[in-house]
């Protein structure tokens, strides 16, 4: 039902209607709806583009870290196993002091604005959290360049750039235990079951609506 509201082929109505009778609740058939959305400007009078060029040119410069309400937050880089630059958003709680580790994996959308403040709210919660860039700076705002995206990635790659940001993570001076948990919607929701899978550095692994793994795996 996500893929197939994600990609157009069945209209908002009809994904509420069936996702009510699913779950037995309309209020979780609401939730379920907002988290796979894409996050638009209710102020914007033309539609969005494809591909949000604003988003990526305005992503803030690495390293450059900002604090609000006890939250700093900002673009990292770190290297994959290659020694090849990785970016991610990063947000921990102000002040001194470690945290547990959490790695938020993006929806099929990018790593847009609702996956950076899900990392801040984590970080407020008490958490150091780190949302890998899947996409290399690429946001999406319509289902069929998300669709072309998703297409696009190397999950078992995604994989191995997961395992990097979880090393990079694990040795933050503010990070607590030798364990990251990992996070994740939709698309990321199946690389959190592959990570967990495939990593012996994760404590714990939640999944929203990602498609299962196979019976091999």
């Amino acid at each position: 039902l996500v893929r197939s509201f994600q990609v157009g082929e069945i209209s908002r109505r009809t994904f509420l209607r069936r996702t009510t009778a699913a779950l037995g609740s309309v209020a979780a058939a609401n939730v379920l709806l907002a988290a796979c959305s894409p996050v638009l400007d209710p102020s914007m009078m033309t539609p969005n583009p494809v591909v949000d060029e604003e988003a990526t040119a305005n992503q803030p410069a690495l390293g450059e870290m900002s604090t609000s309400n006890g939250v700093v937050s900002g673009m990292v880089a770190y290297p994959d196993p290659d020694g090849e630059e990785l970016t991610g958003h990063l947000a921990y709680p102000e002040g001194d002091g470690a945290h547990p580790g959490i790695i938020v994996i993006q929806e099929w959308w990018g790593l847009n604005d609702h996956i950076k403040d899900v990392a801040n709210r984590f970080a407020a919660a008490g958490y150091v959290a780190l949302a890998p860039d899947l996409y290399k700076g690429q946001v999406a705002t319509e289902p069929d360049e998300a669709r072309k995206l998703v297409m696009e990635l190397d999950m078992a790659e995604a994989v191995n750039e997961i395992q990097a940001a979880i090393d990079y993570l694990l040795a933050q001076e503010n990070v607590a235990g030798d364990k990251a948990g990992i996070v994740g919607f939709c698309m990321g929701g199946r690389l959190v079951l592959m990570t967990g899978l495939a990593s012996d550095d994760v404590g714990a692994a939640v999944a929203y609506y990602g498609s299962p793994l196979t019976p091999e795996e």
